[in-house]
This record gives C-alpha cells, structure tokens and sequence, in this order.
C-alpha cells in the first residue's frame, strides 16, 4: 500500500542512468518522475536558436542551416507563406555545391536556375535522362530559391549593430514570428505521452530567462545606449546558457521518484534505492582540473569528505528499507567491487543479502514478458493458453489470439521457404487491384545498370531507396573540396573531348606525345574559364583540388599516366565513340534452357557507355569502363552484383551489329587514379586478347569462351 511517490531511486550522477531507467519502468507499467536538472544548452529549442546565431554570426553553412530547419518548434515560411522545404534545400546546397562561410546563396541559386533554364530552352542537352534530371534539378532549385530569401532576411535582422532593447526585442520577436508558444500548445497527444513537452515548455521559459538576464547585466555594465555587434551578444548567451537549469515539474504521487543523491534532501522514502555504488564510480576517482589553480579546487581528502556526506545525507532520507546496489562485474568478465562507503556502513548496520531472492524465472512482471511466454509456448507446442490469474483487456485478447500466431507463422514460413511473401517476394495477384496497377507500371519503367545492382545485392535496399523514396534524405557530412562524384565527371568529360578531337583529326593516339595530347582539351591550365562551367567551382578547395589532380607538381598527371596505358597495350582496336548515351534500350531475356513456354521477357534499360573501341578490319569492338579507383571481381559479376559491363556489353551488340557488322568480344576497366593507370579485363572472349587487350602476365579472371 506504499504511494509510489514514496518510493526513490537515487545515484550519484543522474546523467549515467535516468534515460534509461526511465524506458526500463515504463516497459514494465511503472509511473516515474525525473527530477534531473538539464542544461539548457543542451535543449532542442536552445539549440536550434545557436544555429541560428551561428548562421548570422559565422555566415551559411549546411550543418547549422539544418539544425534550425529541423527544430519542431521554428516554423519558417518563405513569402509565399508556406514552410521551408529543409530537404530540398538541403540537396540544392549538396548538389551545387555552395561553399560555407558565404554572407549568401540567393544570388548563386538565382544564376544556377538561370543557367539551366538557358540550357533546357536551347536543347544543347541531348541526353534524354538527362535532361529529365535537369528538369527536376530546375525546380528543386526554384523551391530553394524562394526559401532561402526568407533564412537569409531574419539573418540580417540579427547581423545588424543594436542597442541592447533593441537587439533583445528584435529576437523574441523572430521567436514570436517562429511561432514557438503557438507550437508548444498545439502539441499532440503523441508529444504529451513522451512527457517532451513538460520539457521543452521549461527550456523555453528558460531561454526568455537567459535573454532577460543578459539584457539587464549589459545595461547595468553602462551600455545602455551603445551599439553592440551581434558576437557580444551570443558570446554572454552562451555562458548563461550553460549556468541555466530547469527541471521538469514533480507531481506529488504520480510516480517513482528517480533523482541524485542531492536532489534528496528534504524528502523523506519509505524505500530508498541506491544504485551505481561500486568503487570508482562513487566515490569517484579524484582527477584535478589541470586548467584551475590549485588553491581554487578541492583537495583528494576534501572531495572524498564532500562525497562521503553526501551519502551520509541520502541515507538519512529513509524512513524504511534501504537497498543498495552494485556492479558485481562488466561484460568482459573483469569483476568490479562495491563502494568503501557500503563496506563501512555494513559493518555498523545489520544488512541482509537479497540477491538471490530476486531470480524468480517463472513470474512475468510485464506485458513484453507475457507476450514473450505466450510466443514461445505457441512455438513449441501451439497453445496460447494463458498462465492462471492473467486477466487481459479486449486489445491485448486481439493481439494473443490473432497477432501472436500470425508472426509465428511468418517466422516459420521464412525459415522454411527463401522466396516466401514474409521473406520480400510478394505475389502479385494476391494484392489490392490499386496495388497491381501501380506494380504493373514498374515493367515499363526504364532502369540504370546501378539500380538493378542495387536490387541484386539487396532487393529490400532496393525497395526503401527507389520505391519508398528512403535513404537519400538522411544528411551526411559535407566533403572538403572535389567530391568523388565531380572529380569522376570532370575527368570523364576532359577525356571526352581530347579523344573526341583526336579522332576528328584523324590523329593515332598512341604515337603521340603528352604535350600534343593535352593540348586537345580547350582549358588546358585554364581554369578560370573551366569555372564558369562547373557548378562545383564555387567551392573554395576547387582549384586547388584541380591542379592537384590534374596537374601535380613534380609528378605525372593522370592524363599522362592515361596516356602511357594506352601506348603500352599492343592492341587492333582504336578509341572510336565516347560518351554513348542510351535510353529506354529494351533488353530481351534470353530463352531459359528449361525449354519454358513462358514468353521471355523484357525491360527496359538507360545509361552512357565511356568508350567504345573498334577495329573495323577484324569486325570487332570493345567497350571501356573509367573507374577513378577498385574495379568489380569475377566474382561479382558472375553473382550479378556488377552487371554494368555486362549489360552494356549487350546494349552496344545491339546497336553496332547491324551499323556497323562489328561484334563484341571484350568489355574492359580502366582506372585513372593511382600509382599508374591501367585496364583490367572484365569480360574478353577467348582468341581475341591481343585484339583488344595486352594479356601477358595477367591473371584471365575475365577471360570466356564465345
């Protein structure tokens, strides 16, 4: 008959264990209240208000933008009076990569869309895909660029010089205009049952606290009247915020009091739980700050008498049981011992070792642990009888007597059959004819080599990513300079145009020297006119990545290490189409050898092939691959997991056969970054190595019969 309220579980540092014993009572139906005292530095809304401090103070940045368009209690709209789109703007900072530290990115935002509508209108893009990419490009572009007008005007309010009213009126009246009040008392049912709006309505009375404080000591310093930068500010808000607590509000008998051990004074239990009481943990080791003077700290013995009183004053809380508890060991086996303030208090007290009594294996405290017993009963003799005593409510009847059986049964059904429908394969006809319809336009859909590679290695990934949209929106970090992705696009579109040239001068590649070879890229050293191009050159590391990459000191360049690779190979075919876009190509299923009357089917396939090598007397080409680093195995290839060159081996048969009466025989990897550039057999019929492939002193993992 003990209120809850009565009962108190206690330790010496609140941080280490309250999350988590909170989870653990409210999985076994146990009301609780915290009574932690939290920083209000470390509070969602504080921290989104930072952010944007640090967005007006320190300029754009991705990271910090984010951070105050994903706070739930600031509610930007653009002019249009609508909310921000935080993920498209997040893709159009990434995609064009607009550098951090810019005072704005409207103006580059506005010349982006310009220069793709210019492109889209004078159709120089001939690639289909990509031009539907632009196009989608295009308007991801418009939305942000209405969007970020209206971030960057309330960080111009805040970047101006003000008196401190001023500067204090002006941010309650951004937060006002957020719509923070009007957020935390609309929240939802949802908000409330995770107890989060308790806390985040204190961190916001908090925050105004902080802002009122702040004002008054600027003014009580004489500054009344003077014009202060925004750093003044923000500098003396940081440190008040993390001076400034608040806790939630302690409901008299609503729950199990989980507080530290000096939040106890005061109060009196009848059941006091002291937990974490093993020896370094509390007391704790002392460790002086190596930052304070010496005379401005504790001594070992003082700290070790502050500690020792303080449990003194726990204890003296109790008006019933105490229990103390410890780590008895970790899980790596090292045994660990209990507190020296537990071996002296029981040697002065009677104590009673209740550890064993607690091990009671065949009594269910909780509602998982019932569906857990009620689960494995039905596994292993089909019975979902309930155990005496259990009285359920019409939901939880509902979950044991329909739920329970069904995953049962799923869990078997998996095990047992690898393409079960609980196993990701789902027949079709079994779904609701919307369903069908939508599922039935994935066969007319086009493909890239990656999607179906996606699909080969994980059919789910595959789905989450393509179907449900999933996976792209989570953020990632920012990458310093060239990315992977640009550095492969513009060594793709450099060896582009020089071999592209090379051959419209009826020129041989491999008698040719370096300097001659370079000279047939139009911006050769030329990277102030390469920049107007390249959306990427925006970034601040952009040039020096470029000549880095393309033109080291001291060094071969990758164009000259390319060069060399191709010299070196004694080989019939000769660089001949580059960049070869395809679209919607239909690829037809070879008939099975099962002699199936099932008619084969077909999908459809997009892509760009980087080179196709050809050797006209022969009547035999080859396709080439670039890959900046690490080509695909055998293996994979035979698995399905790479089937990029295989299915553009059969793309290019499809279209050259009948141009220009030439076959296939060899698909190859060439990859441009590294000590030395060099090919790799991927796919080559066996008797035409030396057509298309220097094969000597290579392993022929790649190597097929016709």
């Amino acid at each position: 008959n003990t209120a809850l309220s009565r009962i108190c579980v206690a330790m010496h540092r609140q941080d280490d264990y309250g999350t988590i014993i909170e989870e653990i009572f409210t999985d076994y139906g146990i009301p609780v209240q915290l009574t932690e005292r939290r920083s209000l530095s470390a509070s969602p809304l504080f921290t989104a208000m930072e952010s944007l401090f640090r967005l007006a103070e320190f300029k754009l940045t991705r990271r910090e933008l984010l951070r105050v368009l994903h706070s739930p209690y600031l509610a930007i709209k653009n002019d249009n009076d609508l909310p921000i789109d935080a993920l498209t703007l997040a893709d159009v900072i990434s995609e064009l990569r607009l550098p951090g530290g810019a005072s704005s990115w409207s103006a580059q935002i506005t010349r982006e869309r310009e220069r793709i509508e210019s492109d889209l209108a004078s159709r120089s893009i001939e690639d289909e895909f990509e031009q539907r990419n632009l196009q989608t490009l295009l308007e991801k572009i418009k939305k942000a660029e209405v969007d970020i007008v209206a971030i960057e005007r309330i960080i111009a309010r805040l970047g101006i010089k003000r008196k401190p009213s001023e500067f204090f009126t002006t941010v309650k009246d951004i937060i006002k205009g957020f719509g923070v009040r009007d957020k935390l008392l609309s929240s939802d049912a949802a908000m409330l049952a995770s107890k989060a709006l308790e806390a985040d309505t204190r961190s916001y009375k908090a925050l105004v606290e902080v802002f009122e404080e702040v004002e008054r000591i600027v003014i009580s310093l004489g500054l009344r009247t003077e014009e202060l930068p925004l750093e003044f500010y923000t500098e003396r808000i940081r440190v008040a915020a993390l001076q400034k607590r608040f806790a939630p509000r302690v409901e008299p008998g609503q729950g199990v009091i989980i507080t530290s051990f000096d939040q106890t004074a005061g109060y009196t239990f009848d059941h006091l739980f002291l937990i974490g009481l093993t020896d370094g943990s509390f007391p704790e080791l002392y460790e002086p700050s190596i930052f304070a003077m010496r005379a401005h700290q504790r001594s070992e013995k003082e700290n070790l008498a502050s500690q020792r009183y303080q449990f003194f004053q726990t204890l003296s809380s109790a008006n019933g049981h105490v229990y103390l508890s410890w780590l008895d060991g970790n899980s790596q086996g090292e045994k660990r011992v209990p507190s020296s303030f537990v071996e002296a208090l029981t040697d002065i007290v009677i104590s009673e070792d209740i550890t064993e009594s607690l091990t009671l294996s065949n009594v269910l405290y909780s509602q998982q642990e019932l569906l857990l017993h009620i689960g494995s009963s039905l596994r292993m003799n089909g019975s979902t009888d309930l155990p005496d005593g259990i009285v359920l409510d019409d939901k939880s009847k509902q979950l044991i007597g329909t739920m329970i059986p069904r995953a049962v049964s799923a869990e078997r059904e998996r095990a047992a059959t690898e393409r079960s429908t609980f196993g990701g394969f789902i027949n079709v006809e079994s779904l609701p004819e919307a369903l069908q319809k939508r599922f039935a336009l994935y066969r007319d859909r086009v493909y890239s080599a990656s999607q179906l590679e996606s699909y080969a290695k994980c059919p789910f990934q595959y789905f989450s990513k393509y179907i449900l949209g999933l996976g792209e929106r989570l953020p990632v970090e920012e990458e310093e300079g060239l990315s992977r992705m640009e550095s492969g696009t513009l060594l793709h579109e450099r060896l582009h145009i020089m071999l592209s040239n090379i051959r419209e001068d009826e020129k041989d590649l491999r008698g040719m020297p370096y300097n001659e070879f370079r000279s047939y890229d139009p911006y050769y050293k030329k990277y102030d006119e390469l920049a107007k191009h390249t959306p990427a050159a925006r970034h601040p590391f952009w040039r020096v990545d470029m000549e880095t990459m393309l033109d080291p000191e001291g060094a071969k360049s990758i164009f000259e290490k390319f060069l060399e690779a191709e010299q070196n190979e004694k080989k019939t075919t000769k660089p001949y189409l580059f960049e070869q876009p395809f679209d919607a190509h239909v690829i037809h299923e070879q008939q099975s050898e099962s002699g199936s009357d099932d008619a084969p089917r077909t999908f459809k396939l997009r892509g760009k092939i980087d080179r196709i090598d050809i050797d006209e007397a022969a009547g035999i080409y080859a396709i080439v691959d670039y890959k900046l680093k690490g080509t695909p195995s055998m293996d994979d290839i035979k698995s399905g997991k790479s089937l990029q060159l295989p299915l553009y081996l059969r793309v290019a048969d499809d279209l050259l056969r009948q141009k220009l009466g030439v076959e296939g025989v060899a698909a190859l990897y060439h990859t441009l970054l590294g000590e030395k550039s060099e090919k790799k057999a991927a796919l080559v019929i066996e008797g035409f190595s030396e057509k298309v492939f220097e094969a000597r002193g290579r392993k022929k993992n790649g190597f097929v019969n016709s």
